[in-house]
């Protein structure tokens, strides 16, 4: 067997662990595997290279379908992870295939293998911003850098995601409370269960006032807090959200990722 399944939770906490050694590029893995490892999610599963204990080839697969899938590995390791893929007999190459986000350097190499073994594939290439906390220390404030900002922050469930109300109430960051069903938010992020940021919106008649990026903030320090690695991917023709990512304090552009798929029709980045 070719891939070995990483089959508890304290394996998967470790991988994880691990994984953190290659940052900025593992972080859609690093936090895939720690979304499976507390339980918070279960729509695939992990596998590692069986004969190189040692190596950061990972695969997720998943559980449902067994064309879609995405991989990691340092890009020293780029030929075992496609010796490996050419070899498992986990992937259905003849379905309708997707590949999710990875870093650049994989994106020859997968092209590679799938034009042996499955179909002719398209490719979608996107911007990957990482969060880092230490270069943005102010207060979390839309209006005055010295006071917090009169909103409540809320998040559902336990994976970080934030939404702007009309509340005037004033609430610090570690006291932010679940909103009520009957409650829509006026901006809000969500963190997709892949592990990067997921979708952020704000209301049109709200725009321009900053909301985008607060909650974008909130929700990457919420992240970092439990041990996740924030982190959103753009599309390359989304100019909005690149800029804004481009100039927000704490982000950084840290490299080019890519998604792979035989049909983009349901699939987005950020």
């Amino acid at each position: 067997m070719v891939f070995r399944r990483v089959t508890d939770e304290g394996q998967l906490f470790r991988l994880a662990e691990t994984l953190k050694q290659d940052f900025p590029y593992s972080c859609t893995m690093h936090n895939n595997l720690l979304f499976h490892a507390r339980r918070l999610c279960s729509t695939g599963t992990f596998y590692v290279l069986d004969d190189s204990p040692d190596s950061h080839v990972v695969m997720w697969r998943n559980n449902d379908v067994a064309s879609q899938f995405t991989v990691h590995c340092r890009e020293r390791e780029v030929c075992q992870l496609q010796k490996a893929l050419k070899e498992t007999p986990l992937v259905d190459w003849h379905g309708n295939l997707h590949i999710g986000c990875s870093p650049h350097y994989l994106l020859g190499p997968i092209k590679e293998v799938t034009h042996h073994l499955g179909p002719s594939l398209g490719s979608v290439q996107g911007h990957t911003f990482t969060y880092h906390p230490h270069l943005y220390t102010q207060p979390l404030s839309q209006y005055a850098m010295d006071s917090p900002l009169e909103t409540i922050w809320r998040f559902t469930q336990k994976i970080p995601s934030v939404g702007v109300y009309l509340d005037q109430t004033v609430v610090e960051l570690g006291d932010i409370l679940a909103a009520r069903n009957e409650e829509v938010p006026v901006s809000w992020i969500a963190s997709s269960m892949y592990g990067a940021l997921g979708m952020l919106r704000t209301e049109e008649d709200y725009r321009g006032m900053g909301l985008a990026s607060l909650v974008s903030r909130v929700t990457a320090r919420l992240q970092a807090s439990q041990g996740y690695l924030p982190h959103v991917q753009v599309n390359i023709n989304n100019t909005t959200s690149r800029d804004l990512f481009t100039h927000m304090s704490g982000w950084r552009h840290s490299h080019f990722s890519f998604m792979v798929s035989t049909d983009f029709t349901n699939i987005k980045y950020y």
